[in-house]
């Protein structure tokens, strides 16, 4: 007799590529706790999405609680789902600010900043590590955005 199992299901991601008008990308220091995923790891801003929850919902949501910004779902250009981590999948959109990061509150993480794509590419950044999968998404859209 053999005994099937079924696959565990995937988690769903909501992350934002927030582009400032420098063509910069907005990220964040994860706290430094080990209960959470990629501890002191720079990241893209977003979380795991709620039982039911719509991507850019999730997405709006996030990016209240973590940055105090409130966008409309307008203002979120779905850019792709990606499956680079075991188990899990990850709806990105893009979004520019128009807002000044002076006016952002972080409420979650160590500090965020504003990078170029390029120096987001090398994977370390300001003596911190580069969340594998959100450079990889992040140079996915440079890339895109090089071809348009």
């Amino acid at each position: 007799m053999s005994i099937s199992s079924t696959p565990e299901p995937k988690r769903a991601f909501a992350l934002v590529v927030l582009e400032d008008p420098e063509g910069r990308v907005l990220l964040q220091l994860r706290d430094d706790r080990p209960d959470i995923s990629h501890p002191d790891h720079w990241g893209l801003f977003g979380g795991r999405l709620e039982q039911d929850e719509v991507p850019s919902v999730g997405a709006l949501r996030e990016l209240t609680e973590e940055l105090g910004l409130s966008l409309s779902e307008e203002r979120l250009t779905p850019f792709g789902h990606f499956q680079m981590e075991e188990g899990k999948i990850h709806s990105v959109f893009l979004c520019r600010l128009d807002t000044e990061l002076n006016d952002l509150v972080l409420a979650e993480g160590q500090r965020f900043a504003a990078w170029p794509p390029e120096k987001i590419a090398a994977g370390w950044l300001d003596g911190h590590p580069v969340i594998e999968s959100h450079r990889a998404m992040v140079g996915a859209w440079q890339g895109q955005r090089e071809t348009v």
